[in-house]
This record gives C-alpha cells, structure tokens and sequence, in this order.
C-alpha cells in the first residue's frame, strides 16, 4: 500500500499537534499509523482529529517549521484491527445463521417486535408467552393466537369447542359464550354469570328466557310492565307490556295478544286501525244438525241464540260474513289448553302425536260456530232476480231458509221484518248488501 504523501505540514518543538495544509487526513491515516516528519523520526498516530490535524503519541522532538514535507507509513496494525473486524463480522454472520437467517428471531415485546418493519419498528410479530403469536400496531398488542383461541384487543376471543366465542367488553362487563352442554350462543353478566341471552341450536333468540321452541322475549314480573319498546331515533313506536290473563283463541293466526286483567284492555291505538276487510261479524254457536253455511248464505237465530238453516226454528235472519275485518265472540276454543309446543327433550314422533291430537279437538270446535255479519258490506246469495236498491229478505225455501229481493214499493211490513239488508252494488253478479236486521 502506498505512503501518503499529499500537502504539507507545520511542527511545534514540544507540541504533539501536526498541522496539515491541503491534506485529506481523515479517509487516508488511521490510529497506529507511522508519520515521518521533517526531524527525520517517525512518530506513532495517536488520533486523526480532522482533515488537517493529527495527535502524536509523543510530543515532536525536532525543530518548528512550517510547509514541511511529510509522509504517512502504514504498518502491521492496519492488518490486525481488519482482522479483528472480520472477526467480529463472522461471529455475526454465524449468530445469524443459527438464528434469524435460519428463520428464529428473539421473543420481541409488544412495543418492540422481534418481526418488524424498516420504516415501521413498533409495527410486526412478536413471542407472547409459550406458544403465543402476538401481533402488534403502533407498539400496542392488537391481537394474539395460542393453540385453542384467538384473542382480538383482548375483546374478542374465539376458542375451541368447549371455549366457543366469548366477546366481551370490561367496561360494559358482557360477554358472548358458548353454554356448558348445550349447542348455543349466550350473553352473560360477566360480573354475577348470569345469563342475559341467547340462540339456540334451532335459531331461536330467548331473552330472559333459556329455553323455547320459538323466539321469546320475556321482561318483567308483573302485569303491565313494559317488555320491549320499538321506536324511531326521535319518536315512540311500538310498546309491549305485560298482560296476564284472557289468553287469546290457540287457533292459527299471525299476530295474539292477551289482555290486562285491570283494564280488560288488549290494545291501544293513538290513531285509526285499517284492515282489509269489509264488514264487522260475530262468532255464533250452531244449533245441533245446523251443518255448513256458505259464505253469503241466510240463515236463522232460533230461540237459544244459536244459528239454524231450519225456516220453523227462526225466529230472526243474517248473512254469513265473507270477509270480515273484525270478529268478536272469538271464545269458542277457551276450553282447549294452549298450542301444545316441544319438550327440549321430548321425541319429535311424541310432540307430533300430540300436537295433530290437539289440532283435531281445535278443528272440532270450529265447526260448532260461523262467523256472522252484523255491519258493513257483505256479499248476499240471492235466490231471485234483483237490482240496486232492492231489499233483500228472508224466505222458506222448503223447511230451508233462502234469501229473495223485494222492490221498496212493494215490501210488505212482515217481509221488512225479515231484511237482511239492502242492495247497494251488484259485482261479479252478486249483490253487495249493507247489513241490517229486522
């Protein structure tokens, strides 16, 4: 390796400081180095402080000069401290090997990742316990997987089988599990274990309730507090309170309602209620051997109240409803128990057998009653020739009953008697009647 040779120098007898003019010391003379000065010794380097100044080891023994020619002599050291270097980089270089080259990293914290980023060194992977992957952003741990669960910002936490899912929330002390021995989804009180909520194998959300063969929602313990309320964002909706008696008819329907003992109240609407349909009827007991009545069909009241197709046994008429939008009377299963519903244990043949048992007396009660019109407009069975503005009248037909038109200049006081009502438009050939009783 060549001497470097470039600029001059300035030596101070006693001094251990070599100035340098138009020297570039600081890439080309290292510790250890030899320098020949203008005295003719060699002086040791002991420190290359900038680009045009150097410390000797020993002070310099000859006499001050300046612009003085100089040399820098390289020596053994130079060698030996690149060894050492190298040294040092090949016990990296084998750490590296056994460890993160190989594909191992260290444990790494949360805030410092033993996997993380160039640019982003709070941000990757780090060991957070046995078996413990935890993942953190910004150096806080979001999440972590072990072998039997996974835990979200320690909020959501999915495990095996006999763990489930639990998402809990330590402010709002909730959490969703699984229920030991049962194939659900609930949500427990953290803090007293009791269970708010749940879905069950078959779908059904129970509230307040742990078991059902249906949705329940079930609030309060006594008549008349309130159940569950639906609402806009600035308006009440919808409220459901507590009523506990006068359990409405088992028969299939959409929509039943018990009423409140109290109040015998059942609803109660700020505005009006609309139905589709077009009159008001009533329940009505048969008389024995009364049989079918056809929609629009006349028939009689005997003496008990009862309904009768049998002219002699009459002694008032009305019209079988055809399409009411409100009925009354609806009693006539009071004395069935309620729509029988599954056992959790109970045999799904059992449950069956009971139930087509329990449809059977229900379908035996209907047909003792028929639902008759009292107001509104009802479709009317004629028997005769009529037109707008007739009246419509009971008639024998046979030991029957039959309904006939009689024109308003020609009905007789007997025959108004017996109106049934009054034609006010004739569609689909028939005759739209509104209900009167004589």
């Amino acid at each position: 390796m060549a001497w470097y040779r470039a600029g001059t120098v300035a030596v101070t007898n006693g001094s251990a400081v070599i100035a340098g003019s138009g020297t570039a010391w600081v890439n080309n003379v290292q510790i250890g180095h030899a320098i020949n000065l203008p005295d003719g010794r060699a002086y040791e380097v002991l420190s290359v402080d900038s680009n045009t100044q150097i410390t000797l080891g020993s002070p310099y023994l000859g006499v001050a000069a300046t612009g003085q020619a100089y040399s820098v002599q390289p020596n053994q050291g130079f060698a030996q401290a690149a060894a050492a270097k190298l040294t040092d980089f090949l016990s990296q270089i084998s750490g590296w090997i056994s460890g993160a080259l190989s594909g191992r990293f260290g444990d790494g914290t949360s805030g410092v990742p033993g996997i993380s980023f160039a640019v982003d060194q709070d941000t990757g992977l780090y060991r957070g316990g046995a078996n413990v992957l935890g993942f953190s952003v910004g150096g806080v741990g979001r999440a972590a997987l072990a072998p039997d669960k996974m835990t979200v910002n320690e909020l959501l936490e999915i495990g095996g089988p006999s763990a489930g899912l639990n998402l809990s929330n330590p402010q709002a002390a909730w959490t969703i599990t699984a229920p030991a021995n049962a194939n659900a989804l609930a949500i427990v009180d953290r803090q007293t274990s009791s269970e708010r909520a749940r879905f069950d194998a078959a779908g059904n959300l129970l509230v307040g309730a742990t078991s059902a063969s249906n949705h329940v929602i079930s609030r309060g313990t006594s008549e008349g507090d309130l159940i569950m309320q639906v609402q806009g964002k600035a308006h009440p909706g919808v409220a459901f309170f507590s009523a506990a008696s006068g359990s409405a008819n088992s028969s299939a329907c959409a929509f039943a309602l018990n009423k409140n003992a109290q109040t015998n109240r059942s609803i109660n609407a700020a505005g009006t209620i609309n139905g589709s349909g077009a009159d008001y009827a009533e329940y009505m007991l048969k008389a024995a051997g009364c049989g079918i009545i056809a929609k629009g069909d006349v028939c009689g009241v005997d003496r008990e109240g009862k309904l009768t197709r049998t002219w002699a046994d009459a002694i008032s008429f009305v019209v079988k409803s055809t399409d009411p939008t409100l009925v009354g009377g609806d009693t006539w299963a009071a004395h069935l128990p309620p729509r029988p519903e599954q056992g959790e244990d109970e045999a799904a043949a059992t449950f069956a057998s009971r139930l087509t048992e329990w449809e059977t007396a229900l379908e035996q009660a209907r047909l003792c009653v028929d639902r008759i019109a009292f107001c509104g407009q009802v479709p009317c069975n004629v028997s005769s020739d009529f037109e707008v503005g007739d009246y419509i009248v009971a008639a024998a037909s046979g030991a029957g009953i039959k309904a006939v038109a009689v024109k308003p200049d020609d009905i007789t006081f007997p025959e108004y008697m017996r109106r049934i009502g009054k034609v006010w438009a004739i569609r689909e050939g028939r005759a739209w009647i509104d209900v009167q009783h004589g």
